[in-house]
């Protein structure tokens, strides 16, 4: 059982400090939520994850959603709200996300959901 809770534990328990974030990546505000954790977050070992952090690179925030309140936890979370990453290639979510976000639709989208004179206010290198 000792095992398995240090299994559990391990599955997202590092972050590549080595591998800095794109070097654009947006300054976000961090917003915790402490409780459920969305469905959003997706899920982890044995369907249960104890944090997730979600950008929203629209409002320049980032979502951190927290079951527990461990201070090696909210700092691993903010670590993604920087946009760190996972060292496997394959866990490269913050990066991804951000890269999809800028060469997709998801600019064009903000502009439309906020509408540019707030848009502009948020991203003033884009007006």
């Amino acid at each position: 059982m000792r095992y398995l809770c240090l299994l559990f534990l391990s599955a997202c328990s590092t972050i590549d400090v080595s591998d800095p974030p794109p070097v654009d990546w947006p300054a976000m505000r961090i917003m915790r939520y402490y409780g459920k954790i969305p469905e959003a977050c997706g899920s982890s070992l044995l369907n249960y994850n104890i944090a997730c952090a979600v950008p929203d690179f629209c409002a320049k925030t980032c979502n951190v959603y927290l079951r527990v309140d461990w201070a090696w936890v909210k700092e691993h979370e903010e670590l993604h709200c920087k946009g760190y990453d996972h060292p496997k290639p394959d866990r490269q979510i913050m990066r991804t996300s951000w890269g999809e976000w800028k060469t997709g639709i998801g600019r064009d989208l903000c502009k439309v959901q906020m509408g540019m004179t707030n848009y502009c206010k948020k991203w003033p290198e884009d007006c």
